[in-house]
Protein backbone atom coordinates (compact mmCIF):
# COMPACT_ATOMS: atom_id res chain seq x y z
CA UNK A 1 0.00 0.00 0.00
CA UNK A 2 1.27 3.48 -0.84
CA UNK A 3 2.61 5.46 2.11
CA UNK A 4 0.22 8.35 1.42
CA UNK A 5 -2.82 6.11 1.72
CA UNK A 6 -1.52 4.51 4.91
CA UNK A 7 -0.84 7.96 6.38
CA UNK A 8 -4.41 9.02 5.58
CA UNK A 9 -5.66 5.83 7.23
CA UNK A 10 -3.62 6.59 10.35
CA UNK A 11 -4.79 10.23 10.42
CA UNK A 12 -8.39 9.08 10.29
CA UNK A 13 -7.87 6.47 13.03
CA UNK A 14 -6.19 9.03 15.26
CA UNK A 15 -9.09 11.46 14.79
CA UNK A 16 -11.48 9.18 16.73
CA UNK A 17 -12.09 9.63 20.43
CA UNK A 18 -11.30 6.18 21.81
CA UNK A 19 -11.03 5.17 25.46
CA UNK A 20 -8.42 2.42 25.14
CA UNK A 21 -5.04 2.10 23.42
CA UNK A 22 -5.30 1.41 19.71
CA UNK A 23 -3.51 -1.92 19.97
CA UNK A 24 -6.23 -3.15 22.36
CA UNK A 25 -8.97 -1.85 20.08
CA UNK A 26 -7.55 -3.19 16.81
CA UNK A 27 -6.66 -6.62 18.16
CA UNK A 28 -10.17 -6.92 19.62
CA UNK A 29 -11.72 -5.93 16.28
CA UNK A 30 -9.55 -8.49 14.51
CA UNK A 31 -10.74 -11.28 16.82
CA UNK A 32 -14.38 -10.29 16.39
CA UNK A 33 -14.13 -9.75 12.66
CA UNK A 34 -12.31 -13.04 12.13
CA UNK A 35 -15.41 -14.87 13.38
CA UNK A 36 -17.66 -12.92 10.99
CA UNK A 37 -15.57 -13.30 7.86
CA UNK A 38 -18.43 -14.77 5.83
CA UNK A 39 -21.03 -12.20 6.97
CA UNK A 40 -22.22 -9.43 4.63
CA UNK A 41 -20.15 -6.27 5.00
CA UNK A 42 -22.94 -4.15 6.52
CA UNK A 43 -23.75 -6.82 9.13
CA UNK A 44 -20.07 -7.02 10.06
CA UNK A 45 -19.87 -3.25 10.31
CA UNK A 46 -22.81 -3.00 12.73
CA UNK A 47 -21.71 -6.01 14.78
CA UNK A 48 -18.19 -4.59 15.15
CA UNK A 49 -19.59 -1.17 16.10
CA UNK A 50 -21.79 -2.84 18.70
CA UNK A 51 -18.72 -4.57 20.11
CA UNK A 52 -16.89 -1.25 20.41
CA UNK A 53 -19.81 0.26 22.30
CA UNK A 54 -20.47 -2.73 24.58
CA UNK A 55 -16.83 -2.89 25.60
CA UNK A 56 -16.84 0.89 26.26
CA UNK A 57 -14.00 1.38 23.78
CA UNK A 58 -16.04 4.25 22.30
CA UNK A 59 -19.14 6.03 23.51
CA UNK A 60 -20.52 7.49 20.28
CA UNK A 61 -22.59 5.11 18.14
CA UNK A 62 -22.05 6.99 14.88
CA UNK A 63 -18.29 7.12 15.46
CA UNK A 64 -18.29 3.40 16.32
CA UNK A 65 -19.99 2.56 13.00
CA UNK A 66 -17.50 4.80 11.16
CA UNK A 67 -14.53 3.21 12.94
CA UNK A 68 -15.84 -0.28 12.19
CA UNK A 69 -16.08 0.67 8.51
CA UNK A 70 -12.56 2.10 8.65
CA UNK A 71 -11.32 -1.17 10.21
CA UNK A 72 -12.93 -3.23 7.43
CA UNK A 73 -11.34 -0.99 4.79
CA UNK A 74 -7.96 -1.11 6.54
CA UNK A 75 -8.14 -4.88 6.72
CA UNK A 76 -8.81 -5.07 2.99
CA UNK A 77 -6.24 -2.42 1.98
CA UNK A 78 -3.45 -3.75 4.20
CA UNK A 79 -4.21 -7.43 3.58
CA UNK A 80 -4.64 -8.11 7.30
CA UNK A 81 -5.17 -11.82 7.87
CA UNK A 82 -3.06 -12.83 10.87
CA UNK A 83 -2.70 -11.37 14.35
CA UNK A 84 0.90 -10.52 13.42
CA UNK A 85 -0.48 -8.29 10.64
CA UNK A 86 -2.60 -6.43 13.19
CA UNK A 87 0.36 -5.98 15.52
CA UNK A 88 2.46 -4.66 12.63
CA UNK A 89 -0.31 -2.19 11.75
CA UNK A 90 -0.46 -1.10 15.41
CA UNK A 91 3.29 -0.54 15.52
CA UNK A 92 3.13 1.49 12.31
CA UNK A 93 0.23 3.54 13.71
CA UNK A 94 2.16 4.29 16.91
CA UNK A 95 5.31 5.15 14.93
CA UNK A 96 3.27 7.49 12.73
CA UNK A 97 1.62 9.15 15.75
CA UNK A 98 5.00 9.71 17.40
CA UNK A 99 6.52 11.13 14.21
CA UNK A 100 3.59 13.53 13.83
CA UNK A 101 3.40 14.36 17.57
CA UNK A 102 -0.18 13.07 17.76
CA UNK A 103 -1.66 12.22 21.16
CA UNK A 104 -2.51 8.58 21.84
CA UNK A 105 -5.06 7.28 24.34
CA UNK A 106 -3.62 5.42 27.33
CA UNK A 107 -0.56 3.23 27.28
CA UNK A 108 0.16 0.76 24.51
CA UNK A 109 1.66 -2.69 24.42
CA UNK A 110 4.70 -1.39 22.55
CA UNK A 111 5.87 0.95 25.33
Amino acid sequence: MAAEIKNLLFERMLSFNVKVPFDVLLVDLWYLDDRMDDWPRRDRQYALAGGLLRRNFMDNAVAAVEFADLWIRARELCGIELIEDVLTLCQQLYDYARSENKPLPGENAFG
